[in-house]
């Protein structure tokens, strides 16, 4: 019996080690190298100042494949363009971020342009004038349990999961903010609907958001950069006479701060 129930436990701890390492490390890519630091690679686009067409290195076949890989089925891609203001803007662009994201999109035609985010970003070049490396991306988790945002994420589970019970999907994430976001602070705000009283979803929205907040905590990351309240039914997404809309408006959201 004992030893049955060691099993379990190493089951376990297989299981969201693995869960964790394959959103880091496939999704993310935030997995360190051998050596214990990131390699240091050759941008695949360059841009040259006040310029908005890419230069394509020879890694961009590589490159696009490694995208579609991390991309999935769901998950979408942030294309972020960025400019010096003191680069002359020939476009018809607001700025040439915005113009440069553009372009790498028309170079990524191959992937569906309804899960690529364009956003620009504004930045201090120096003296630099070749080969600029002024475009950065970012894929942006989308799944059943997981929807990553400009602000951090929204996720998305029925009142049958818990801390012991967790699809290895959400422990990824979880596991990725514990790693990667442990220097900055977060708010988790619950959010509950069903037909019982205003005060009990309350209630229920903020033990969902205290529970993420504890998987956090035991994951490492510090409880004094955490904060958890809770919006009860209030802000509904969805229609509330629907399945689908009830498991969304009772949902947890998470905003990263710097």
């Amino acid at each position: 019996m004992r030893s049955r129930a060691f099993l379990i436990v190493l089951l376990f701890l297989t299981w969201s080690f693995s869960s964790g390492w394959y959103y880091v490390c496939k999704v993310k890519a935030k997995c360190p190298s051998s050596a214990g630091v990131a390699a240091k690679e050759r941008p695949t686009f360059t841009f040259r100042y006040g310029i908005s067409d890419p230069e394509v290195n020879p890694s961009f076949n590589e490159f696009k494949t490694r995208i579609e890989e991390r991309l999935g089925e769901s998950n979408l891609l942030t294309i972020t363009g960025l400019y010096d203001p003191n680069e002359l803007n020939t476009t018809d662009f607001d700025n040439l971020g915005t113009a440069r994201a553009t372009a790498i999109l028309q170079a990524l035609s191959d992937i569906d342009p309804g899960r690529i985010v364009l956003s620009s970003k504004e930045i201090s070049f120096g003296s630099q004038v070749d080969a600029l490396d002024a475009v950065t991306f970012t894929i942006l988790t989308k799944n059943q349990f997981v929807e990553e945002t400009s602000f951090g994420a929204s996720l998305y589970f029925d009142e049958n999961i818990n801390a012991e019970n967790m699809p290895a999907k959400l422990e990824g994430y979880l596991r990725f903010i514990a790693i990667h976001e442990n220097e900055k602070t977060i708010a988790i705000l619950g959010y509950w609907y069903n037909e019982v009283g205003e005060a009990e979803t309350s209630d229920l929205g903020l033990e969902r958001a205290n529970m993420i907040r504890d998987i956090l905590i035991e994951q490492g990351f510090n409880p004094d950069q955490i904060t958890t309240s809770s919006r009860g039914q209030s802000e509904p997404l969805a229609d509330n006479t629907t399945e689908s809309g009830i498991r969304e408006n009772s949902r947890v959201e998470i905003f990263i701060n710097e």
